[in-house]
């Protein structure tokens, strides 16, 4: 039990960026887990502290804690945490620019899922480097299905503020390539204001400076301050609806 009430500390420290806190909380509900014999949770709580190392830049080590997340994840049957650590080195791999490992990393988490019952956020985190995945693979254009479904998945879900920010940033990521920045910088700021001042990982806040630098430039100062301002303020619905109308200006359709 005090394993569990660990783990749910850690998550909640996760989702406010807290991750020095989730770590401490993560590492103690593994060494009870270990202490009391309950080895089928140890590679969730492993992918976990491999994550943090990941937002917080060292990917190294998050490669590593992923790679023995998974070993033991194979050994203790956790099929769980094998389709979350496939997740993850998708989005890893991603950032490094090489598409076919993610593409494959990508394509190994579904598979994973699919021999489960994964929570409603587990559709969220493969659509989210699938649509980023395809975006490398081909144009953004093709991506921004991909992640536009997700978003329309998790809104109604309920899914995590942090979950849905990080859909709606990286759906702005895609429709700034194609030349829409007004529409890309009213919905990365409505997902900066999803955040709550929770901060964003090291990989996400590099992403997000390239962004803001581009809007910037594009926009012009005033009405880079205009779109922002009206970001901020909107809804999950607003949000929904102005990616069908990106979608639909650009003339992309869902497959």
């Amino acid at each position: 039990m005090r394993a569990q009430v660990c783990s749910a500390a850690g998550e909640a420290a996760m989702a406010r960026g807290r991750y020095e806190q989730a770590q401490s909380e993560y590492e103690e509900a593994l060494h009870l887990a270990y202490e009391v014999g309950a080895h089928a949770e140890a590679p969730f709580l492993i992918a976990r502290l491999g994550e943090i190392a990941y937002r917080s830049g060292d990917t190294p080590l998050a490669e590593g804690a992923l790679a023995e997340a998974d070993a033991e994840a194979d050994r203790y049957g956790a099929v769980d945490a094998r389709a979350f650590v496939r997740a993850l080195s998708s989005t890893i791999a991603l950032g490094e620019g090489d598409a076919v490992r993610a593409r494959e990393e990508c394509e190994a988490a579904r598979d994973q899922g699919e021999r489960t019952t994964p929570p409603p956020q587990f559709d969220a985190a493969i659509a989210h480097p699938d649509g980023r995945v395809t975006a490398a693979e081909s144009t953004p254009r093709a991506g921004l299905p991909l992640l536009a479904e997700g978003l329309r998945r998790a809104v109604p879900a309920r899914c995590a503020e942090l979950v849905l920010a990080t859909l709606t940033e990286s759906v702005a990521v895609l429709l700034l390539a194609p030349d829409d920045p007004a529409r890309a910088a009213r919905l990365h700021w409505a997902a900066t204001a999803r955040r709550s001042g929770r901060p964003r990982s090291q990989p996400e806040r590099a992403e997000a400076d390239s962004v803001e630098d581009g809007l910037r430039t594009a926009l012009g100062e005033q009405r880079y301050a205009r779109e922002r301002t009206a970001g901020a303020a909107l809804t999950a619905k607003d949000v929904l609806g102005e990616v069908s109308a990106g979608e639909r200006e650009l003339g992309i359709a869902w497959p």
